[in-house]
């Protein structure tokens, strides 16, 4: 049963649609900038083309989540973890990665990191061509 306000307004109280939710991984293509999914669980979501920018992802579970050709300019991912994640071809221009966790996240040469390879490759990051 859905809330009430889900009901009438079609979204959720965290204003999200109301078809997003833990069970729904399949995002792809759909345009979430600016909304606030502090610790929500997207592991092994399907981000393809979608749009975070300036979205609030701080401390979300993005582990394994499949963000190629994601926009995530401006996204906040401060704490968030990005372990095993795909980045081939996102855009990351200005996004706040403080204490993310990166290890074994994919990227290539397509990818627009926020941080020089040298760093990337620091943070355990997996450059592939």
């Amino acid at each position: 049963m859905l809330p009430l306000i889900t009901l009438i307004t079609g979204r959720q109280a965290n204003k999200l649609p109301a078809w997003v939710s833990h069970d729904c991984v399949n995002l792809s293509c759909t345009d979430l900038s600016s909304y606030k999914l502090k610790n929500m669980d997207f592991k092994k979501a399907d981000f393809f083309r979608t749009s975070l920018n300036n979205a609030d992802l701080s401390g979300a579970n993005l582990s394994y989540a499949y963000l190629t050709k994601a926009s995530l300019k401006g996204a906040k991912l401060k704490k968030a973890n990005l372990r095993g994640a795909n980045l081939r071809d996102a855009d990351l221009t200005g996004a706040d990665l403080t204490d993310a966790d990166l290890e074994s996240t994919i990227f290539n040469k397509k990818t627009i990191l926020p941080f020089n390879y040298e760093e990337a490759l620091k943070r355990g990051m997996i450059l592939e061509n």
